[in-house]
């Protein structure tokens, strides 16, 4: 993530009449589409010549990391099995 550009992209935003937090406003481009959209067409306004998928690349958080050696409970990681239909399972039997 690039600080400065979601600062800018926030300072615009805000320019354009948002009322809302710097902390708001991440929280509302990470779960708004439209909202996202909108700030990207803000931003290429302003000189950026990326595309869409740029734009959220440079300005979304990655996933938060948890440090596990911090934690004092043991983490166990299980793979999620899918369930196949029955109907499915006797199909290939034959």
């Amino acid at each position: 993530m690039n600080e400065k550009a979601l600062e800018y992209s926030y300072s615009l935003f805000s320019q354009d009449g948002y009322n809302g937090s710097f902390e708001d406003y991440k929280n509302l481009i990470s779960t708004n589409e439209d909202a996202l959209n909108y700030s990207y067409n803000l931003f290429s306004i302003n000189g950026y010549n990326g595309s869409q998928d740029d734009f959220f690349n440079l300005i979304s958080s990655p996933n938060p990391v948890v440090d596990i050696e911090e934690k004092d409970e043991e983490v166990i990681l299980q793979p999620e099995i899918a369930k196949v239909p029955e109907e499915i399972i006797e199909r290939n039997k034959r």
